[in-house]
């Protein structure tokens, strides 16, 4: 892991209600998001005045990730309990955000989304298991 990974504040939020998970990059005060797109199909982007990324709304996480939201560690239905991991790819200066995985390595398929910053990574079963965003020091949003 990159010393600078520790510069990245990501906290992670679900909402059972909406069976949405919503990744914050920035702490979010009244007013600073001006703008929100949708950018790939169930994934919504809260952007800033600068045009910089504030968070990300993964709509119908628990049928569009490989992972649950249940307040248990187990393994359920076949799928592993929300983990929220990130790390910070100086080689490819880009910030790497895992759905309930460790590395890349079950990543089979990359989608592109409308923002040109933001790719998605697809396991073999096309649930969405990683997010990678690229130059997010400079172009994407607020380091903590």
């Amino acid at each position: 892991m990159s010393p600078q990974s520790n510069r990245f504040n990501i906290v992670a939020q679900t909402y059972a209600d909406t069976e949405t998970l919503a990744l914050y990059f920035t702490k979010a005060k009244p007013g600073v998001i001006a703008n929100t797109d949708v950018i790939a199909p169930g994934v919504w982007a809260d952007y800033d005045a600068a045009g910089k990324l504030v968070s990300l709304d993964i709509r119908s996480a628990p049928r569009t990730t490989p992972c649950h939201f249940f307040d248990t560690a187990e393994v359920v239905a076949g799928k592993q309990p929300l983990a929220v991991n990130w790390h910070y790819s100086a080689a490819h200066t880009r910030l790497v955000v895992l759905l309930g995985a460790w590395d890349t390595g079950i990543v089979t398929n990359t989608v592109e989304t409308d923002d040109p910053n933001v790719s998605l990574g697809m396991d073999a079963d096309g649930k969405l298991c990683a997010i990678f965003i690229a130059n997010p020091a400079c172009s994407t949003f607020t380091l903590a």
